[in-house]
C-alpha cells in the first residue's frame, strides 16, 4: 500500500482513457497550474464525487413529503355501511 504524503493510505490504478479525455484532463492541468498530471485527475475526480454527493442529499431534501395513504381495512361490521 502507497500513502500519500498527509499518511492517507491509497492504491495505486492504472486506467486507460481515451485521448479526447486525456487532452481535456491536461487542458484543466495548465488552466490551474498543476504540476502532475496524477493530481490533476485525483482533484476532478474529488470535486466530481463531492458534487455527486451534494446533488444527492439535495435531492432527498427536496423530495416532496408525500403522504401515505390511509383506509380502514373493511371488517364484518364496517363494510361500507350499506343495509
Amino acid at each position: 500500500m502507497i500513502r500519500l504524503p498527509n499518511k492517507v493510505p491509497c492504491e495505486r490504478r492504472i486506467h486507460v482513457l481515451p485521448k479526447e479525455l486525456l487532452e481535456k484532463i491536461r487542458k484543466y492541468q495548465m488552466d490551474y497550474n498543476i504540476s502532475s498530471e496524477v493530481e490533476t485527475v485525483r482533484r476532478l475526480l474529488n470535486e466530481a464525487l463531492d458534487r455527486r454527493e451534494v446533488d444527492n442529499k439535495k435531492a432527498v431534501d427536496l423530495s416532496p413529503n408525500v403522504p401515505t395513504a390511509s383506509y380502514q381495512i373493511p371488517t364484518k361490521g364496517n363494510v361500507y355501511n350499506e343495509q
